[in-house]
């Protein structure tokens, strides 16, 4: 949920407050990608250019890192309830 809409999958893994930070996080470098373009479009030089490349380079690495953290949350949100129905069922076989 994460890859389409950063936070989301935070928010559907119950982490409502990483699905806000992560979401402004993912806003700002967005934000900040477009006003780098805008003055790529402005200005044309190289500087520009690899400001704008950059800023790209910044809103990918938020991308994957919120996609990746929502990612794991949800295979380790059942983690804590399959281990505690395998040590019950330990300690059923015990007596």
């Amino acid at each position: 949920m994460s890859a389409i809409i950063p936070g989301w999958g935070q928010f559907y893994n119950g982490r409502k407050i990483k699905g806000l930070i992560l979401g402004g996080l993912s806003l700002a470098s967005i934000t900040y990608t477009f006003i780098k373009y805008s003055e790529y479009r402005a200005r044309g030089d190289n500087r520009s250019v690899s400001e704008f490349l950059g800023a790209i380079i910044i809103n990918l690495a938020v991308w994957g890192y919120t996609s990746a953290d929502a990612f794991v949350d949800a295979y380790l949100y059942g983690f804590q309830a399959e281990r505690d129905t395998v040590l019950k069922d330990i300690e059923t076989e015990r007596r």
